[in-house]
Order: C-alpha cells, then sequence, then structure tokens
C-alpha cells in the first residue's frame, strides 16, 4: 500500500504519486500480479532518478461480470471538528455521483461509495482534495471512471445575536422648542451577524436617530425602524421592542 521514496530532495518534493500499472488481456477471473511501480512528479511526467522501496508490489484483482451497471453517489467521510465558531456550510463532490457494475446481490445493496477520511480538525477556510473512493468487494467502477474524488468544503461563521442599549439622538428640532421627555432607557435593539463582529461592538456606536424635523410642541408616538439605526457593515437589526418611542415637546 505504500512505497519509500528516496533521492534528491528537489525531486522527491516534487513526487505526487506511485503508480502500478496493470495491463489487462481479456481476464475474466479474479488474479494477482507482481506490478513495477513508477513515480510521476506534479505534471503527470515519470521520474526515474529515485529509489523506490519496493520497486514492486503484489496486486491482488477482482474480476466480475460486466452486465450489471448503476449510478450511486458519493459519501464523503470527515474527521474532526471544524474551528472553534465555525461550521460546514457546504460539500460538493467532483462528480457528484459515479457509474459502479458489479454482482447483482452485491450491487443492488450500494447506494453510494464512501471517499477515504478527511481531517477537518481546526479548520475555518475552505479546502479541497482529492481522495480516493472506498470500492466495497465484489464492485468495480466502469471503464473511464476514476477512483479519485474532487472534494470542496466550504465553512462559515456561526452567527450569533446580541441585544444593546442604543444611544438616542434627537435630530432636527426647531431652535424655539424643547424635549420635555424622550423614553429612551427601555429601548432595546438585537444585533445579528457573524460572532467575531457582533462580540467587539461598542453599544455607543449603536445610534437611533429621532428625526424631529416636523414636530411642534405636544406629545408624540414615534414609530422606530430600523433606517433609523445608523448601520455597521456585518451586522443585521433583527428586532427593536419597543416599536416606538414617546417624545413631549414643548415650547421655549
Amino acid at each position: 500500500a505504500e512505497v519509500d521514496v528516496r533521492g534528491p530532495k528537489s525531486i522527491v518534493d516534487n513526487i505526487s504519486e506511485v503508480v502500478a500499472i496493470i495491463r489487462l488481456s481479456g481476464e475474466s477471473d479474479d488474479f494477482e500480479k507482481e506490478v513495477e511501480v513508477k513515480a510521476f512528479n506534479s505534471n503527470g511526467e515519470e521520474t526515474t532518478d529515485l529509489a523506490l522501496n519496493p520497486a514492486k508490489v503484489k496486486a491482488r484483482v477482482m474480476i466480475v461480470e460486466g452486465r450489471n451497471n448503476k449510478s450511486v453517489g458519493i459519501k464523503t467521510n470527515l474527521l474532526g471538528n471544524p474551528a472553534d465558531g465555525y461550521y460546514i456550510s457546504k460539500i460538493t463532490t467532483t462528480p457528484s455521483s459515479i457509474n459502479v457494475t458489479g454482482q447483482s446481490n452485491i450491487l443492488q445493496a450500494v447506494n453510494y461509495l464512501e471517499t477515504q477520511n478527511i481531517d477537518i480538525s481546526g479548520v475555518s477556510s475552505n479546502l479541497e482534495r482529492e481522495v480516493l473512493l472506498k470500492i466495497p468487494d465484489g464492485i468495480a467502477l466502469q471503464q473511464r471512471e476514476s477512483n479519485k474524488i474532487k472534494v470542496t468544503i466550504s465553512f462559515s461563521e456561526n452567527s450569533i445575536s446580541r441585544i444593546v442599549v442604543p444611544k438616542v439622538e434627537p435630530k432636527n428640532l426647531a431652535s424655539n422648542l424643547n424635549i420635555d421627555s424622550l423614553n429612551s432607557s427601555e429601548i432595546r435593539v438585537t444585533l445579528s451577524g457573524k460572532a467575531s463582529v457582533i462580540s467587539t461592538i461598542d453599544p455607543a456606536n449603536i445610534i437611533l436617530n429621532i428625526d424631529l424635523s416636523d414636530k411642534g410642541a405636544g406629545t408624540f408616538e414615534i414609530p422606530i425602524t430600523t433606517s433609523m439605526i445608523n448601520p455597521i457593515n456585518g451586522v443585521a437589526i433583527s428586532n427593536i421592542s419597543p416599536s416606538s418611542v414617546s417624545v413631549v415637546i414643548s415650547s421655549k
């Protein structure tokens, strides 16, 4: 299953895979064969200036009848958990399904093939991996299907909510008027967004602007809307309570 590759570091570092090529010639039964292994670089070129140990491997090849064919899904196997505060938002495989063949009694029970394990421990940024499929006994990939699958995993930061008391700022009050009362102490604003953003917000920066430009002396119940709060990048306002504020205005 593994081959030790030795040689100049610059060449070894560029090796992407070691391959044992099995050439078929009409076999109809399972067989074992000793096969020479070859090393290939990232450009797909064979590299000969290396010592491979072992230089040959024993391959066991299982042959099944090709009359029974089926398209099945791919299940991605993951190990570990993402970094704190992150979750898996999307997993895609390329291809998303694969064509297999095999013994009818085994093929009937197979609805997907699993990938080799992908370790996502502590990961927070999107990653892309090429992994092998686990092929059950009695099942084979159809001709021209590759057992190497590209898996793309997307991670997103958890969202949280936080309730703050906004700073209320009356605006545009006529110069001949006074505000006698404004019950702003009961106002609560619920902020939602990424945890890294919400946790660092200073409530003093949450400003509720009350426009009094069309108000004279009297008592007014002014509806509160999200547009009256200064926007903060990456933050959504999910709730405001109460939904209005009472203002008492008198003449000077």
